[in-house]
Order: structure tokens, then C-alpha cells, then sequence
């Protein structure tokens, strides 16, 4: 007796995009909050200027102010650093990749450059005193860097198993 038995294995292509995309967004996310943590940790509040090559300290401002609640139910507005509150990640769908780093921040006196980027690589800022400015080397004080150095092998953990849920 002789059988014939086939088999045919159909694949839904868009639902297959569509749970990688969905998976990969996850992944991100997840990617982009952990470098995101971790470079906030790095930047502890002390008065003292950081020592280069290290993530800068940061002080707290009674201007810049954050909201905790507390469990009775009451919040409480405490003063924080906004260099360390305005690190955020994104999500960008069209190219698969999440960028994370500090909102670029400035003033009335900062407006000829960026401090997030000055102090990530270093350079050179000028100072207005006595009206005459005055170039001043600031020496790099990575926060990313040591970040991404810090979580990269943690980056892969968060891919694996995606497509077995």
C-alpha cells in the first residue's frame, strides 16, 4: 500500500512583520530605559566639580522641581538636577533603533552651544567677563559612554526568547 502524504506550511508574512516589529519595540524600550537608568545613577549630586573622563556631578536647583508622591497619599516637591532629569530615550521605528541622551538644554547665556554635548566630548566655551570673552577648555565628562559600556552586554538578554511568547 502506498501513501501519499504532503504537507504544505503556509507563512502570514504581514502577521510575522507585525510581531517582529511589536517584539523589537519592546526590546528597545526596554534597551533604551536600562541606558537611560544607568546614566542617571552615573550622575551623582556632589558640590565638587567631577574629576575628567568621569560622569560630571550634578546639584540640585530649588528652580528645577520634581513631584514624588508619597504612599499617604501626598506629594512632595523636592529640588533635583535637571541635567539628570531631562535624559530620555526614543524610539525610532523606521530605522529599528532607540536613541537615549540628555534634551539639549539652554539659556539666554548657553545659546552658543550645547552643554550636553560639551561635556559628553569636551571643547572649548567661551566666558564673557568684564564683557571680553575669554576661551575656556572644559575636559570631557562622559555620562553615554560609560553607559552603554556599562549595559551593552546586558543588550542581547533582551532579545533572546522574543518570538517564543
Amino acid at each position: 500500500m502506498d501513501l501519499n502524504i504532503g504537507t504544505r506550511v503556509v507563512f502570514d508574512d504581514r502577521l510575522l512583520r507585525r510581531t517582529k516589529d511589536r517584539m523589537t519595540g519592546r526590546a528597545l524600550g526596554k534597551i533604551g530605559a536600562l541606558l537611560r537608568k544607568v546614566a542617571q545613577r552615573s550622575l551623582r549630586y556632589r558640590n565638587k566639580p567631577s574629576r575628567p573622563g568621569h560622569p560630571p556631578h550634578v546639584h540640585r536647583r530649588s528652580s528645577f522641581q520634581r513631584v514624588h508622591k508619597k504612599k499617604s497619599g501626598a506629594s512632595v516637591s523636592r529640588p533635583t538636577s535637571p541635567f539628570r532629569e531631562l535624559l530620555f530615550f526614543a524610539l525610532d521605528k523606521r530605522a529599528d533603533s532607540v536613541v537615549t541622551g540628555p534634551a539639549i538644554f539652554q539659556n539666554r547665556r548657553t545659546k552658543s552651544y550645547k552643554v550636553p554635548t560639551i561635556l559628553e566630548g569636551g571643547g572649548t566655551v567661551y566666558r564673557r567677563v568684564a564683557g571680553k570673552a575669554t576661551p575656556v577648555r572644559i575636559e570631557a565628562r562622559p555620562t553615554m559612554g560609560p553607559a552603554m559600556k556599562v549595559s551593552k552586554n546586558k543588550f542581547a538578554a533582551t532579545f533572546a526568547g522574543q518570538f517564543r511568547k
